[in-house]
Protein backbone atom coordinates (compact mmCIF):
# COMPACT_ATOMS: atom_id res chain seq x y z
CA UNK A 1 0.00 0.00 0.00
CA UNK A 2 2.71 2.57 1.02
CA UNK A 3 5.01 1.47 -2.30
CA UNK A 4 1.94 2.23 -4.80
CA UNK A 5 1.10 5.86 -2.72
CA UNK A 6 4.58 6.65 -3.05
CA UNK A 7 4.63 5.95 -6.53
CA UNK A 8 1.55 8.05 -7.30
CA UNK A 9 2.96 10.20 -5.42
CA UNK A 10 6.54 10.64 -7.21
CA UNK A 11 4.16 10.71 -10.59
CA UNK A 12 2.50 13.04 -9.67
CA UNK A 13 5.58 15.56 -9.13
CA UNK A 14 6.84 14.73 -12.36
CA UNK A 15 3.50 15.49 -13.44
CA UNK A 16 3.46 18.89 -11.88
CA UNK A 17 7.32 19.75 -12.50
CA UNK A 18 6.87 18.89 -16.71
CA UNK A 19 7.19 22.65 -18.16
CA UNK A 20 5.89 21.37 -21.30
CA UNK A 21 2.21 21.81 -22.29
CA UNK A 22 2.54 19.62 -25.48
CA UNK A 23 3.77 16.52 -26.27
CA UNK A 24 7.58 16.79 -27.78
CA UNK A 25 7.81 12.94 -28.39
CA UNK A 26 7.11 12.62 -32.45
CA UNK A 27 7.96 16.18 -33.35
CA UNK A 28 10.78 18.18 -34.86
CA UNK A 29 12.94 19.75 -32.37
CA UNK A 30 15.78 21.54 -32.78
CA UNK A 31 18.15 23.45 -30.19
CA UNK A 32 19.80 22.25 -26.91
CA UNK A 33 18.65 19.95 -25.16
CA UNK A 34 18.59 20.73 -21.93
CA UNK A 35 17.00 24.18 -22.87
CA UNK A 36 13.15 24.93 -22.51
CA UNK A 37 10.50 23.90 -25.37
CA UNK A 38 9.39 26.60 -27.15
CA UNK A 39 6.48 25.34 -29.19
CA UNK A 40 5.66 26.66 -32.14
CA UNK A 41 2.59 26.32 -34.12
CA UNK A 42 2.88 27.43 -37.47
CA UNK A 43 1.19 27.12 -41.33
CA UNK A 44 3.61 27.26 -44.43
CA UNK A 45 1.20 29.44 -45.85
CA UNK A 46 1.49 32.06 -43.32
CA UNK A 47 2.97 35.25 -44.08
CA UNK A 48 3.73 36.10 -40.17
CA UNK A 49 4.92 32.64 -39.52
CA UNK A 50 7.48 33.42 -42.95
CA UNK A 51 8.05 37.12 -40.99
CA UNK A 52 8.86 35.83 -38.16
CA UNK A 53 11.64 33.64 -38.87
CA UNK A 54 14.48 36.04 -38.73
CA UNK A 55 12.92 37.11 -35.15
CA UNK A 56 13.01 33.07 -34.47
CA UNK A 57 16.69 33.20 -35.47
CA UNK A 58 17.94 36.07 -33.63
CA UNK A 59 16.34 35.08 -30.74
CA UNK A 60 17.26 31.70 -30.31
CA UNK A 61 20.86 32.69 -30.36
CA UNK A 62 20.81 34.87 -27.65
CA UNK A 63 18.27 33.08 -25.26
CA UNK A 64 18.64 29.52 -26.96
CA UNK A 65 15.24 27.30 -26.69
CA UNK A 66 14.40 23.78 -28.28
CA UNK A 67 12.23 25.20 -31.23
CA UNK A 68 9.63 22.21 -31.40
CA UNK A 69 7.40 22.55 -34.80
CA UNK A 70 3.65 22.24 -34.78
CA UNK A 71 1.93 22.12 -37.97
CA UNK A 72 -1.48 23.87 -38.01
CA UNK A 73 -2.59 24.33 -41.46
CA UNK A 74 -5.14 27.42 -41.24
CA UNK A 75 -6.64 25.92 -44.74
CA UNK A 76 -8.34 22.62 -44.08
CA UNK A 77 -7.75 21.82 -47.49
CA UNK A 78 -6.07 19.80 -49.54
CA UNK A 79 -3.52 22.08 -51.02
CA UNK A 80 -3.30 23.43 -47.26
CA UNK A 81 -2.42 20.12 -46.30
CA UNK A 82 -0.46 18.98 -48.40
CA UNK A 83 3.31 21.19 -47.11
CA UNK A 84 2.40 19.63 -43.62
CA UNK A 85 2.21 16.42 -44.36
CA UNK A 86 5.30 16.34 -46.65
CA UNK A 87 7.17 17.89 -43.42
CA UNK A 88 5.93 14.84 -41.03
CA UNK A 89 7.23 12.50 -44.07
CA UNK A 90 10.83 14.51 -44.74
CA UNK A 91 10.96 14.37 -40.47
CA UNK A 92 10.31 10.67 -40.62
CA UNK A 93 12.44 10.08 -43.26
CA UNK A 94 15.62 12.30 -42.39
CA UNK A 95 15.23 14.31 -38.94
CA UNK A 96 17.96 16.79 -40.28
CA UNK A 97 16.58 17.33 -43.41
CA UNK A 98 13.23 18.31 -41.67
CA UNK A 99 14.98 21.89 -40.50
CA UNK A 100 16.27 22.42 -44.26
CA UNK A 101 12.71 21.81 -45.35
CA UNK A 102 11.26 24.38 -42.76
CA UNK A 103 13.73 26.89 -43.67
CA UNK A 104 12.94 26.44 -47.62
CA UNK A 105 8.99 26.74 -47.19
CA UNK A 106 9.69 29.78 -45.39
CA UNK A 107 12.12 31.11 -48.34
CA UNK A 108 11.35 33.12 -50.62
CA UNK A 109 12.37 30.00 -52.78
CA UNK A 110 10.16 27.72 -51.61
CA UNK A 111 8.89 25.33 -54.34
CA UNK A 112 6.05 25.81 -56.21
CA UNK A 113 2.99 23.35 -55.08
CA UNK A 114 2.40 21.78 -58.39
CA UNK A 115 2.17 18.22 -59.58
CA UNK A 116 6.24 18.40 -59.61
CA UNK A 117 6.09 19.22 -55.73
CA UNK A 118 7.17 16.25 -53.81
CA UNK A 119 9.44 15.32 -56.96
CA UNK A 120 11.60 18.56 -56.07
CA UNK A 121 11.40 18.66 -52.16
CA UNK A 122 12.94 15.31 -52.58
CA UNK A 123 15.64 15.65 -54.92
CA UNK A 124 16.52 18.99 -52.92
CA UNK A 125 16.54 17.42 -49.58
CA UNK A 126 17.91 13.84 -51.19
CA UNK A 127 15.39 11.67 -50.27
CA UNK A 128 13.41 8.47 -51.45
CA UNK A 129 11.12 9.72 -53.95
CA UNK A 130 8.87 7.05 -53.54
CA UNK A 131 8.78 6.73 -50.13
CA UNK A 132 8.01 10.28 -49.30
CA UNK A 133 4.87 9.17 -52.09
CA UNK A 134 3.39 6.88 -49.80
CA UNK A 135 4.18 8.62 -46.36
CA UNK A 136 2.42 11.85 -47.60
CA UNK A 137 -0.49 9.34 -48.16
CA UNK A 138 -0.11 7.07 -45.02
CA UNK A 139 -2.61 7.15 -42.01
CA UNK A 140 0.27 8.22 -39.47
CA UNK A 141 1.16 11.28 -41.52
CA UNK A 142 -2.56 12.14 -41.67
CA UNK A 143 -2.84 11.58 -37.28
CA UNK A 144 0.45 13.56 -37.14
CA UNK A 145 -1.58 16.40 -38.14
CA UNK A 146 -4.86 15.59 -36.59
CA UNK A 147 -2.34 15.20 -32.96
CA UNK A 148 -1.28 18.97 -33.97
CA UNK A 149 -4.31 20.07 -34.52
CA UNK A 150 -6.25 18.74 -31.38
CA UNK A 151 -3.43 20.42 -29.41
CA UNK A 152 -4.24 23.62 -30.91
CA UNK A 153 -7.64 23.88 -30.62
CA UNK A 154 -7.34 22.50 -26.99
CA UNK A 155 -4.92 25.44 -26.30
CA UNK A 156 -7.25 27.87 -27.43
CA UNK A 157 -4.98 28.65 -30.69
CA UNK A 158 -6.51 30.44 -33.42
CA UNK A 159 -4.10 31.78 -35.40
CA UNK A 160 -0.63 31.17 -36.85
CA UNK A 161 2.42 31.76 -35.25
CA UNK A 162 1.27 31.04 -32.19
CA UNK A 163 4.03 30.13 -29.74
CA UNK A 164 4.13 28.40 -25.93
CA UNK A 165 6.79 27.97 -23.35
CA UNK A 166 5.33 26.42 -20.64
CA UNK A 167 1.68 27.74 -20.34
CA UNK A 168 2.85 30.91 -21.50
CA UNK A 169 1.56 31.96 -24.91
CA UNK A 170 2.57 34.39 -27.60
CA UNK A 171 0.73 35.11 -30.56
CA UNK A 172 1.58 36.82 -34.04
CA UNK A 173 4.78 38.21 -35.69
CA UNK A 174 6.65 39.92 -32.73
CA UNK A 175 9.90 42.11 -32.54
CA UNK A 176 13.21 40.17 -31.51
CA UNK A 177 12.76 42.50 -28.17
CA UNK A 178 8.85 41.39 -27.59
CA UNK A 179 10.19 37.89 -28.15
CA UNK A 180 13.43 38.02 -26.30
CA UNK A 181 11.35 39.53 -23.49
CA UNK A 182 8.51 37.23 -23.48
CA UNK A 183 11.26 33.98 -23.42
CA UNK A 184 13.45 35.25 -20.69
CA UNK A 185 10.06 36.19 -18.27
CA UNK A 186 8.80 32.23 -19.18
CA UNK A 187 11.91 30.49 -18.56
Amino acid sequence: MFKTSFVFLLLALVAQCSHDRFAISGSPVKGPAGARALFEFTDFDCAPCREVQETLRRAQAAQPVRLVFKSLPLADTEAGRLPHLVAFCVHAQNKDAFWLYYDLMFSSSAPARDKDFLTTVSRTLDLDEEAMKKCVGSEEAASALKKDRADAQAAGVAGTPTFFLGNARLEGNKSTAEFLAFVKANR
